[in-house]
């Protein structure tokens, strides 16, 4: 990469003990700038055309030089600019080093909008906060628990959470007296990112199918977020006008009669099912086969 040049008079070379002279500082900062832009290429993640002059008029709108791909050195500085601003809300916000790193991103912020891109100004609070992530075990017993004192459908027979608090597995049992069924659904429900503790676990029976989902209140109404979980059960139902009593006592006690099969094959999520890939999901104290919904 050649030399970047800036044309015009330099009044004079800035120096260390200049710090209260503006006119010095406004120097020294045009030089830290134009220093900047012609080390980007070792720094920034994507591949730069070459540089060669970058020169200033009078104007404030930079005139970049023949063959420069402008749009290129903006994504490559955004990116540096995104990943300096990672790197700040990780860190200490009192630690000195903290303070060096704001005030590079709000330097490098006017190097982007004075080459023609925008950045909103950078604030730094909105970038710290003294909130911990939440656990994500508790945040799925409050789904539990919000489960156990809102769900009425049905009775909640076993639920437990994985040592991760990322699957919880459920058993509901209930009776449909208008059509004359009893049915068991067994579910485990994954976060695909987190619970928020805010969930409930929902289940609507219907013959050989029904739907489980889960839903999060807004306002008086129960709102189904399911596509953010990865939500797989199995139904196990008897007629209750045709059932013997040792059908029924299985049936209670959880156990299927002789001959009943269970799809233990059906592993895909909804998002891949259409490429066939298997996923593994995190193991937890309910044995039983999953249907995928």
């Amino acid at each position: 990469m050649k030399t970047i040049t800036v044309s015009g008079r330099r009044k004079y070379e800035p120096r260390a003990d200049d710090i209260d002279n503006v006119e010095a500082m406004e120097e020294r900062a045009s030089t830290l700038e134009n220093t900047f832009i012609s080390n980007l290429n070792s720094t920034a993640k994507g591949q730069l055309s070459g540089i060669e002059t970058i020169s200033m008029s009078s104007s404030s709108a930079p005139i970049l030089p023949k063959g420069c791909n402008s749009e290129k050195l903006l994504v490559s500085m955004y990116e540096v600019y995104d990943d300096m601003i990672e790197q700040f809300e990780s860190m200490d916000y009192t630690n000195p080093i903290t303070q060096k790193v704001s005030n590079s991103i709000t330097k490098l912020g006017s190097c982007i909008e004075y080459i023609g891109g925008k950045v909103e100004e950078f604030s730094p609070l909105d970038h710290v906060s003294g909130l911990t992530t939440p656990s994500m075990t508790k945040s799925a017993q409050q789904v539990v628990d919000r489960t156990k004192s809102c769900y009425k459908r049905a009775e909640i027979e076993d639920v437990s959470v994985s040592e991760s608090g990322k699957v919880i597995g459920i058993v509901l049992c209930g009776q449909d007296e208008n059509i004359g069924m009893a049915y068991r659904a067994k579910g485990t429900l994954t976060a695909k990112s987190s619970w928020s503790g805010t969930e409930a676990i929902d289940y609507i029976y219907t013959p050989a199918a029904g739907k489980m989902s889960v839903k999060v209140l807004e306002g008086e109404k129960w709102v189904d977020k399911s596509p953010n979980y990865t939500i797989q059960w199995e139904l196990q139902e008897v007629d209750l006008n045709s059932a013997t009593d040792d059908d029924l006592a299985l049936f209670k006690r959880g156990y299927k009669k002789e001959g009943e099969i269970s799809n233990k094959q059906n592993k895909i999520t909804e998002d891949n099912k259409n490429s066939g890939v298997e996923i593994e999901e995190e193991e937890i104290d309910l044995d039983f086969p999953v249907q995928d919904k």
